[in-house]
């Protein structure tokens, strides 16, 4: 079932991409900068990296922001181990950091062909040049953000479970599966036993119908009625 965390993860948890939605922008917006070369250049993505890492050096609040980020991920990561933590944390964070810089970056490609590049460095344009490059950041991270963030951490939740063994918490609670249910009734006979008996619901009702009394709704029942099954035998103490 958890295969569905791998390509289903954005439609069984739509509210977690809002937090990527929010976080890619924001750190885009702290890392501005423009390349000085041709956009249809090979070494676009060379001067970029150059330039991300130049406004991490003179902007240290969107250090900051990495560190706190990359930080939450290690203290995220299902384990006992410290080194597990720091190693799984720190990849799954440096993901999303890969995607906020193609976004960003994206995003600034696309400022540049609404604008001009003959206009884009040009000072009497400046307030219309930031104008855009902002909306461009918070529509192609925003957009980006919401769907590739949701994909980085199902793949993620799907790599743990599956290969390492952890986050199954984590990993079934974001497929809101309703059907699987158990629990355990308890029986105290006269003669003092105690019978412990797990229970297993497979399939759960999706249609109730209400229980009226005095013309009035008390309560819901399954429609289809509740059919319980013994998961393994008794166990008698």
């Amino acid at each position: 079932m958890d295969w569905a965390n791998l390509y289903g993860f954005i439609f069984r948890s739509p509210t977690f991409g809002i937090l990527t939605a929010v976080l890619y922008p924001l750190l885009a917006l702290l890392i501005r900068g423009e390349v000085n070369v041709n956009v249809n250049d090979n070494s676009f993505w060379t001067e970029a990296a150059k330039v991300t890492v130049n406004r991490f050096i003179e902007e240290p609040l969107a250090l900051i922001v990495v560190v706190l980020m990359l930080m939450g991920l290690v203290f995220f990561t299902d384990s006992n181990s410290t080194i597990y933590r720091r190693i799984a944390g720190t990849i799954h964070g440096l993901t999303h950091l890969g995607a906020i810089f193609v976004l960003g970056w994206l995003g600034y490609l696309l400022s540049v062909q609404i604008v001009g590049p003959e206009n884009y460095t040009n000072p009497a344009y400046l307030t219309y040049v930031n104008l855009v490059w902002f909306g461009c950041i918070l529509l192609v991270c925003g957009i980006g953000g919401y769907i590739v963030g949701s994909i980085i951490m199902g793949v993620y939740l799907f790599v743990s479970l599956h290969i390492f063994g952890r986050h199954d918490n984590e990993a079934f609670s974001a497929l809101k599966i309703e059907d699987y249910k158990n629990f355990v009734r308890l029986h105290i006979g006269k003669d003092g036993k105690l019978s412990i008996y797990p229970l297993k619901i497979e399939k759960v009702e999706r249609e109730w119908i209400p229980v009226e009394v005095d013309k009035k709704i008390v309560s819901y029942q399954p429609k289809g009625g509740i059919k319980p099954e013994l998961i393994e035998k008794p166990i008698i103490i």
